[in-house]
């Protein structure tokens, strides 16, 4: 299903003209297994996952904490 969403926003983009930042475009799974942490591949548009996500001042990570900056 991510792959499949991946898909979408790869088509979009280039139907729009816009371009994915692939430095920025990250993804986090709270609670999953190793195996969900392994790379999103669509393509040639590889996406990493990262432990901890800051939204608005607060870091978000993936063991269900939440601090701030």
């Amino acid at each position: 299903m991510c792959i499949k969403k991946l898909t979408i926003l790869q088509e979009f983009c280039s139907e729009s003209g816009m371009m994915i930042n692939r430095s920025k475009t990250k993804f986090m799974v709270i609670n999953g297994t190793s195996c969900d942490r392994l790379p999103l591949v669509s393509g040639s548009l590889i996406v990493d996952a990262c432990e901890s996500y800051t939204y608005l001042g607060s870091i978000f990570t993936q063991d269900e904490n939440i601090g701030s900056l």
